[in-house]
């Protein structure tokens, strides 16, 4: 990820989209403290800083394929790059360790050993230049006073060295990193910006612009860093309409919570499909105190400002809304966010654009908005038309794809395999084929179980909970999800699958807009698949049926791809094979 840090005059930019580090406890709370230190003090600087955090090059050093770097920060006076060691580190007769539980244990090298052979791994394997760029490093113990290098045999790097007395005091991280460079160097030349720009290009590929725009990247502030002034999209100010295309995990919903968030000063609207996560996204920014953007469903928004009834048809109901909206004559939103657009795409969101966002009703080519998609979770999309109706939106759009997955690897795997679920062919014995090598590849973060009667699917749920509990030491991060063929009745007196498993009232809750926050720490939240559309949870467990026994094969093996995409971590698959 590439950050660009300009002075305090200017705007702070996200250059590209972050990924999240899953290492934990100390390690990952010195970056943590290390990032906003380092935003918030080159901010401050009258250089223009860009940088990188948690890089992977994929390049040979030490017998591995690959370094990865915890800062890279570049101006243009230099290059440094950064180590951080969280937690307590000691120097011990010449060798670093650092506190685990309590217990020191010893570095196989040490930090400054590391910063340097990275630096030559980037030099010599062209990464940069050092006839272009002078290149050096320095090592942060955020929590640690250390404040020597080496022993008294070994070369003294101490003025390398930022510890938690320059953490906790007003010195400038960016002042630091000039005055390793100055002191290092033995020319003062300083490069151009045109040689600059060429550095940064060469390390910071821009995402895929479809359209040619010319807003050229996307930027994605994400939740667990926490930081305040961060944009997420500042070309908006160059072109304030754009259409995102991503898949699961691509960070679509966090995108949208960050915009609202850069933008609190405006009254925004954010619609979508489902009540559940219209609940979510409220409570998140309920949290946050942003209260200048109404959330609303996209049916409830429609109900609340015309007279359009349910039981319209299709084509009534576009041509209704498109004869209400236009009566309108003033602008209430400043912008409108569609989430899951694909949900509500033919139901009119180009009309509500256009009318809503526009006293002169051409908010489409005028207005200010953020629509996010993926086609792929669209529900009947065939059917449905759903490109024709996107590419009303795009021609006035700049549009951009998405096309990283943020999540753990793990969920790459699980996604990778749901993606197949949507190329199976439509009959009985392609499906079992599918769910065979889905037990057969032992995918990491993946367990398949096949059940003859609800019975044991209700036994399995409560292992899989009491295993899950374990790991996690709480329920909270997990959600049951069931298949909405299961909610079918053959006979109106026999309940149905879905039915027999919520009789588990002492060891499930129902997730609803009102237990979204799950507080319980007890219950086990479920719902079924299709109104889970657009969240996601840490553990899902999954129950499906051995065959379609409702829906068309289309919507089956759709609705299945959705339910395995919405896990993070861990995916469990419980299979009924009897109805």
């Amino acid at each position: 990820m590439a950050i660009i840090i300009k002075s305090h005059k200017d705007t702070l930019l996200i250059d590209s989209t972050i990924g999240i580090n899953y290492n934990s406890g100390n390690v990952l709370q010195g970056e943590k403290d290390m990032y906003e230190r380092i935003v918030r003090d080159c901010e401050a600087s009258p250089l223009t800083w860009y940088m990188w955090y948690d890089k992977t090059f994929n390049i040979p050093y030490g017998g591995q394929n690959e370094i990865q770097i915890d800062f890279l920060l570049i101006c243009q006076e230099g290059a440094i790059i950064v180590e951080v060691k969280g937690g307590i580190i000691e120097l011990i007769r010449g060798f670093f360790y650092y506190s685990y539980k309590g217990v020191l244990r010893e570095m196989s090298r040490t930090p400054f050993k590391q910063a340097h052979d990275y630096k030559w791994a980037l030099l010599n394997n062209g990464i940069l230049n050092k006839d272009q760029i002078f290149v050096d490093y320095v090592c942060a113990f955020p929590h640690s006073t250390l404040d020597i290098s080496r022993d008294s045999s070994q070369i003294n790097l101490s003025h390398k060295l930022w510890n938690k007395l320059d953490q906790d005091s007003d010195n400038s991280f960016a002042d630091f990193c000039l005055s390793v460079i100055r002191k290092n160097k033995r020319s003062k030349r300083i490069i151009s910006k045109t040689e600059l720009q060429s550095i940064v290009n060469s390390l910071a590929p821009s995402i895929e612009d479809r359209y040619k725009y010319s807003l050229t990247s996307l930027r994605e502030v994400l939740d667990w860093l926490q930081i305040d002034n961060l944009s997420i999209l500042e070309g908006l100010r160059k072109n304030p309409r754009i259409l995102i295309e991503g898949g699961p995990g691509t960070g679509k919903t966090t995108m949208a919570k960050a915009f609202i968030k850069r933008h609190s000063g405006l009254k925004g609207l954010y619609l979508c499909w489902t009540g559940l996560l219209a609940s979510k996204v409220r409570l998140d920014l309920d949290k946050e105190r942003l209260s200048s953007c109404t959330v609303k469903t996209f049916n409830n928004y429609i109900k609340e400002i015309t007279n359009i009834k349910s039981d319209n048809s299709q084509y009534d109901v576009y041509k209704l809304l498109s004869k209400e909206l236009s009566k309108i004559t003033k602008v209430d939103y400043d912008y409108i966010i569609i989430d899951e657009a694909q949900d509500v795409i033919d139901k009119g969101v180009d009309i509500v654009l256009n009318e809503l966002l526009s006293s002169q009703h051409n908010g489409l080519k005028q207005g200010r908005y953020l629509v996010f998609y993926d086609l792929e979770q669209g529900y009947n999309n065939v059917s449905r038309n759903l490109n024709e109706n996107i590419n009303k939106i795009a021609k006035y759009a700049a549009c951009f794809i998405l096309d990283e997955n943020k999540r753990v690897p793990t969920n790459k795997l699980i996604v990778e395999y749901a993606n197949k679920v949507l190329s199976v062919e439509h009959c009985q014995e392609a499906f079992e084929l599918y769910l065979d090598s889905l037990k057969g590849n032992d995918i990491a973060g993946l367990t398949i179980s096949f059940h003859d009667n609800v019975r044991e699917v209700k036994k399995t749920i409560k292992e899989h909970t009491k295993h899950l509990f374990q790991y996690c030491g709480e329920i909270s991060s997990t959600t049951l999800l069931i298949h909405s063929d299961f909610k079918y009745k053959e006979n109106e007196d026999d309940d149905s699958v879905y039915d027999i498993i919520a009789e588990m009232e002492s060891f499930l809750e129902i997730l609803s807009e009102k237990t979204i926050e799950r507080k319980s720490k007890e219950l086990l939240a479920f719902t079924t698949i299709l109104k889970y559309k657009g969240l996601e949870d840490n553990n899902i467990i999954l129950v499906i049926p051995a065959s379609k026994i409702k829906s068309s094969w289309d919507n089956f093996l759709f609705e299945i791809y959705v339910g395995m995409t919405r896990a993070i971590m861990n995916l469990d698959i419980i299979i009924l094979k009897s109805n």
